[in-house]
């Protein structure tokens, strides 16, 4: 590892607010390692949200324990506080929280939830870089280029304000090395290589002006849609109470009909749009063995009617104006 992975690390830490960081290779690493580190009993259950990417199940069952699907609040996509509690089990030792499209949602409630009942929480951050440290025990990052903060290929990291759980992380990541050709436990080769933590250090330090931009977009987004929100053709993702809770790695709407339709109407006019996601977890073939079935309506709901729309700190005023005109346009008449 060259010099500037240590020196994107400490500026990682310090712009965001933790103690430690710890690059690794991916997002989907970071939630690997990190179970890994926690040091959880085999086969224990892990909470996670049953909307997301995959990777929030999938990284559960790679560390060899359980994933249990939350169903998610209607309104943010996120898991709640008193969903996470109605999900433990005796079985229970840990929760993931993710930031669904940038959005912090309710985690000091599920931060304090987690103490009471002494589990460990991950808040799953890949979406969400420049939100506020809430205090959990690890806070997970992706690098992937269409992140807020992008990569030139797969990198992530891990951020922490506890001393031991950073050392066991960046062995973990070193094939569980603790000096040279000492390796006290199995890690694997989860490392951020040197080229990316070297590009990734000149961006991170734009991190909250861009989060500020995105902001700006997606206020205007609000005021913009509104009469379209007013007469039922679309709902908007709902205001944050604290701005800082929110960087708007997406701006998603819902489409209460013929989203499908809507898409295709916005694409042939030039304006990039993508569903994120279309299924929820439940639905995904390759967990069906290991999840225990259950009921996530508010999960598949959010998988019918979201659709995602342009946003990033260089969209022009006037290449908005085209996002919401074709929205306009498409909504007012027949798709």
């Amino acid at each position: 590892l060259g010099p500037e992975v240590a020196s994107f690390e400490k500026s990682l830490a310090e712009i965001l607010g933790y103690r430690y960081a710890v690059g690794c290779s991916s997002g989907t690493e970071a939630l690997i390692l990190s179970l890994k580190a926690l040091g959880l009993s085999p086969g224990a259950q892990v909470l996670t949200p049953a909307y997301s990417f995959v990777a929030s199940a999938s990284s559960i069952l790679w560390a060899g324990l359980r994933p249990v699907l939350v169903d998610v609040c209607p309104e943010t996509g996120c898991v709640t506080a008193e969903r996470v509690e109605a999900a433990i089990t005796p079985s229970t030792e840990a929760v993931i929280a993710v930031d669904l499209y940038g959005r912090q949602n309710d985690l000091a409630a599920i931060r304090e939830l987690c103490r009471k009942r002494s589990l460990r929480l991950i808040e799953d951050g890949a979406q969400s870089i420049g939100v506020p440290n809430a205090g959990a025990d690890l806070y997970t990052l992706s690098f992937y280029p269409t992140k807020n903060i992008g990569a030139v290929g797969d990198a992530g990291a891990i951020l922490t304000d506890d001393e031991i759980l950073a050392h066991t992380l960046t062995h973990l990541t070193q094939h569980g090395a603790t000096a040279r050709d000492q390796f006290e436990r199995v890690g694997t080769n989860g490392r951020l290589d040197t080229l990316q933590a070297a590009l990734l250090e000149l961006k991170i330090p734009h991190v909250h002006t861009w989060s500020e931009d995105r902001r700006r977009i997606a206020r205007q987004y609000r005021e913009a849609l509104a009469p379209l929100e007013a007469s039922g053709k679309l709902k908007l993702p709902p205001a944050s109470e604290n701005d800082a809770k929110n960087v708007w790695s997406l701006f998603t709407i819902r489409i209460p009909q013929n989203r499908n339709g809507l898409m295709e109407a916005l694409q042939e006019k030039g304006v990039g749009c993508g569903i994120y996601y279309l299924k929820s977890l439940n639905q995904q073939a390759a967990l069906h063995p290991h999840l225990n079935g259950g009921k996530f309506p508010n999960a598949e709901k959010l998988s019918q009617t979201v659709l995602s729309i342009p946003i990033y700190p260089e969209l022009a005023p006037v290449e908005q104006e085209k996002v919401v005109d074709s929205l306009m346009e498409c909504l007012s008449g027949s798709i």
